[in-house]
């Protein structure tokens, strides 16, 4: 799970989207799935993750819910509340940032 900036919290998704799915995210029917093959977080990559829509009740056969830290897709009507989930596209880019503990001593340097 990452948060970003205050932003709503990401959770990796373990269970493959059909093929109609993937189309409404954008994507081809050969497109992988970054958080089911590994870290959805590495920069440059793009990938799929699962965002709380604010909905706690029994999932229904074929609805994306949370479970433990992982979003899974529902195969049979459940009769336990779980957080309701939705599927978004992410792109990670990579930011760098210098800290200097020291901050007098980098001034004078060359």
């Amino acid at each position: 799970m990452m948060n970003v900036e205050g932003t709503e919290r990401y959770y990796p998704v373990r269970d493959r989207p059909t093929d109609p799915e993937m189309k409404a995210l954008g994507f081809d029917a050969v497109f992988k799935i970054v958080g089911a093959m590994g870290d959805p977080f590495v920069p440059g990559k793009v990938g799929l993750v699962g965002v709380k829509t604010n909905d706690r009740r029994q999932p229904l056969a074929g609805e994306w819910f949370l479970y433990g830290a992982e979003v899974v897709k529902a195969g049979c009507d459940y009769e336990q509340d779980y957080d309701i989930m939705r599927l978004i596209v992410i792109e990670t880019k990579l930011r760098v940032v210098e800290v200097s503990f020291n901050r007098t001593k980098e001034l004078t340097k060359g």
